[in-house]
C-alpha cells in the first residue's frame, strides 16, 4: 500500500520535469523605479590609495548596470554606497543605498544604511521611518531596534523607546546599549534609583565604558550617595555604550582594498566567466580575510562551479566572523539540502525564517528540509507559509501537493489543486499535477476522467513531452476510452525505447498492455490508508 502512495506522491513532483508556460496574454512588464543620479564626491585631498581605489570602483560600476536582472543592480548601487559610506561621502552614499532599495525593497542592508546616515544627521523621523522598514524585513534585528529606539527617545517618545529598549532585553538579556538606554530614559524623568541600577548593570555588560560613570555619579548625588558618587564622578570617560553592528564593521572592511576587486567579480559573474569572478573573488578575500561580503562572493562563485564543499567551507568561515550573516545561512542551508542534508538544512533555514519571517524562498527550502527528516506537519507549516507570503510560488505548490499525496490525503490534495488552478490557470506544472489527480488519483472516487483529458490535452500542447503524453493516456483510459489511451501509450513506449531508464521502460509497456486489452482499463485503484503524520 505505501509503495502505491509514494508512486502516485512520486507522479505529482515529477511535474517539474518540465516549465509549462499555458498560452494566455502577455502582461506588460513591471516599470522599473525612478533611480536618483549619484553625486560625484569629491576625491581630492585624498591619499593616492584611496583615491585610486574609488576612481577604480567608479570605472566598474556602470559595467554593472548593464545586467537586466534588478537585484543584481541593487547590489552593485549598495556595494558602491558601502564604499563612499566607509570613506564618509555621505550624500553619494544615501543616493546609492537609496537606488539599491528602490530595485530590492527586500533587501534589510538597504534601509538599514541609510537610517544609520539620517540618524547621524539629526534627521530623526526620517531615520525612524527606514529603521521601522529595515525591521519590517527582520524584526529581531537588535542593532536596528536599538537604534531605533535611540532615535524615538531623541524624538522625545519616552514609552516608545522604553518599550523598544524593553524588547530588546526581552531578545538579548546582555545587550549593554539596551540598558544604558533604558538609564537615559529613567534619568529623564528623573527615576534615580531605576537609573542608578540600569547604569550599574551597563558597567557590568561594558566594564571598560567610561562614559556610564557621569551619569551614574549623577544618579548617585540625587540619592544621597556622596561618596559612591565621588568615585564614580572620578573615573569618568569617553568610551561609550555601542552595539554590536556587523553591517557597519563591514564598511570598515572597505577600506582594506577589497572593493574594486568585488566589483571586477561581480562584473565577471554577469558576463558568466566564473574563473574569472573566482579569482577576483579570492583575492578580495585575500586583501581582506575577515570580509563577510567579500567570502560570501567567493562561497557564490565556488557553488556555480558546482565546487560545493569549498563553497560550504566559506560560508562556514562567514559564520565564524558573523554567526547571524542571513546570506551565509541562507546559503548553507540551500547547499546542505541539495546534498540532502536534512538536518544540517533545517538548522540553518530555522534560523533565517526567524530573523526574516517574511522570507517566502527561506521557508520552501525549509518545508523540503523538514520533510527530509520526518517533520511533515512543520514541512506542511512551512509550505502554507511560503503560499501565504507568495501564493504565486508554484514550485511549494507542487511541493505541497507531493506532501499531501504521500500522506494519502488525496481529498485535500484535490482540493487544494483545483483551488490553485482556479487562482493560476496559466500555470501548466499546476494544471498538470491537477490532471493527474484527476485521471489517476488512488481514490478513484475522487477522479473526474473528463476533466483531466481536458487539462491533460492543454498541458501536453503547451509541451509536448513523453511524460504529458502518458497522463493524456491515463485521462483517456479513465473515461473508458481505452483504444485512445492505448494510442498515447504507444507513443509514450516509444518515445523511452529512444531514450529512457529500463524500468520506465517496463512499466510503461505494461500500462501499455493493460490499454490494449481493455475495456475496462482505468488505471487501477488502490486502498486507501490512514495519512500517517509523525
Amino acid at each position: 500500500m505505501k509503495q502505491a502512495k509514494s508512486t502516485f506522491a512520486m507522479l505529482i513532483l515529477l511535474s517539474f520535469l518540465a516549465s509549462i508556460s499555458m498560452a494566455a496574454p502577455q502582461e506588460p512588464a513591471a516599470e522599473s523605479p525612478q533611480l536618483e543620479p549619484i553625486p560625484n564626491p569629491d576625491l581630492t585631498g585624498l591619499e593616492p590609495a584611496v583615491r585610486e581605489q574609488i576612481e577604480a570602483a567608479q570605472e566598474v560600476f556602470p559595467q554593472l548596470l548593464e545586467s537586466s536582472a534588478q537585484q543584481d543592480k541593487a547590489e552593485s548601487y549598495g556595494t558602491l554606497g558601502q564604499l563612499y559610506h566607509s570613506y564618509q561621502m555621505i550624500d553619494a552614499a544615501r543616493v546609492c543605498y537609496g537606488n539599491a532599495q528602490k530595485l530590492n525593497p527586500r533587501d534589510f542592508r538597504w534601509p538599514y544604511y541609510q537610517a544609520r546616515i539620517l540618524h547621524d544627521a539629526g534627521y530623526f523621523s526620517r531615520a525612524k521611518e527606514l529603521y521601522s522598514q529595515a525591521l519590517s524585513i527582520q524584526p529581531l534585528n537588535i542593532p536596528a531596534m536599538v537604534h531605533l529606539a535611540k532615535t524615538v527617545f531623541e524624538e522625545g517618545d519616552l514609552d516608545g523607546s522604553r518599550a523598544t529598549f524593553e524588547k530588546v532585553l526581552e531578545l538579548q538579556p546582555d545587550t549593554g546599549a539596551a540598558t544604558f538606554g533604558m538609564a537615559q530614559i529613567a534619568l529623564s524623568v528623573q527615576n534615580y534609583q531605576a537609573a542608578a541600577h540600569f547604569l550599574e548593570r551597563t558597567l557590568e555588560l561594558v566594564p571598560d565604558a567610561s562614559a556610564v560613570h557621569y551619569p551614574l555619579a549623577l544618579a548617585y548625588q540625587q540619592l544621597g550617595r556622596q561618596e559612591e558618587a565621588k568615585k564614580h564622578l572620578a573615573l569618568r570617560g569617553p568610551v561609550g555604550v555601542g552595539v554590536l553592528d556587523p553591517l557597519m564593521d563591514q564598511l570598515r572592511q572597505f577600506q582594506k582594498g577589497e572593493i574594486v576587486h568585488l566589483l571586477r567579480g561581480r562584473r565577471a559573474l554577469q558576463a558568466g566567466d566564473l574563473e574569472a569572478a573566482l579569482s577576483s573573488f579570492t583575492q578580495a578575500v585575500e586583501a581582506s580575510p575577515q570580509s563577510v561580503r567579500a567570502r560570501n562572493n567567493l562561497a557564490s562563485a565556488l557553488a556555480a562551479l558546482k565546487r560545493y564543499e569549498e563553497a560550504i567551507r566559506q560560508y562556514e568561515l562567514v559564520l565564524q566572523v558573523a554567526p547571524e550573516d542571513m546570506t551565509a545561512l541562507f546559503n548553507l542551508g540551500s547547499l546542505t539540502l541539495h546534498q540532502e542534508r536534512f538536518n544540517e538544512a533545517a538548522g540553518y533555514l530555522e534560523k533565517v525564517v526567524r530573523a526574516s519571517p517574511r522570507d517566502s524562498e527561506a521557508f520552501a527550502l525549509l518545508g523540503r528540509a523538514l520533510r527530509g527528516v520526518g517533520r511533515t506537519d512543520q514541512a506542511m507549516i512551512a509550505f502554507n507559509r511560503t503560499l501565504s507570503l507568495d501564493p504565486a510560488n508554484e514550485s511549494a505548490r507542487l511541493n505541497k501537493a507531493d506532501l499531501l499525496a504521500s500522506l494519502g490525503r488525496y481529498g485535500e490534495l484535490r482540493t487544494f489543486l483545483e483551488r490553485a488552478y482556479s487562482q493560476f490557470p496559466r500555470d501548466g506544472l499546476t494544471a498538470h499535477a491537477l490532471a493527474r489527480v484527476l485521471a489517476s488519483c488512488p481514490d478513484a472516487g475522487l477522479r473526474d476522467g473528463e476533466k483531466a483529458l481536458q487539462l491533460a490535452l492543454s498541458v501536453f500542447e503547451a509541451r509536448q513531452t513523453h511524460f504529458h503524453a502518458m497522463t493524456v493516456a491515463e485521462a483517456h483510459a479513465e473515461t473508458g476510452n481505452c483504444q485512445d489511451a492505448a494510442q498515447w501509450q504507444s507513443a509514450v513506449v516509444k518515445a523511452l525505447e529512444e531514450g529512457g531508464d529500463p524500468s520506465s521502460i517496463e512499466e510503461a509497456r505494461a500500462t501499455l498492455t493493460r490499454y490494449q486489452s481493455g475495456p475496462p482499463c482505468r488505471p487501477p485503484a488502490q486502498d486507501i490508508e490512514a495519512p500517517s503524520v509523525p
